[in-house]
């Protein structure tokens, strides 16, 4: 994949009741060039396992796997740091686009 336009950077944390709902909207938006990074902060649930699986799906997730729970605002700058995109925005787990474009 080209360089993507956008990096969309969702911090999940127990989340498997939602995550997938959440992360097949995004996959669902008629923008493709864009990479959806996923970061998993040490859940205690199967979101990581979830979200692992999806990545297999899709070439444009990209997970990030933390050790130990340091909450959203760091999962967030962990997601910064790992995006390529010329622009960054940010989806909780627990959300849903209901809109077909980012």
């Amino acid at each position: 994949m080209k360089c993507p336009s956008i990096s969309v950077i969702v911090p999940v944390y127990n989340c498997e009741r939602y995550i997938q709902a959440c992360l097949q909207s995004l996959l669902a938006q008629t923008l493709q060039n864009f990479e959806l990074i996923v970061v998993d902060d040490a859940s205690t649930d199967r979101s990581g396992e979830i979200c692992a699986a999806m990545a297999t799906t899709d070439s444009r997730i990209r997970l990030v796997q933390l050790q130990e729970n340091s909450g959203a605002g760091m999962a967030r700058n962990r997601g910064m740091e790992t995006a390529t995109g010329r622009f960054l925005t940010f989806v909780d787990g627990d959300d849903v686009a209901l809109s077909q474009n980012i």
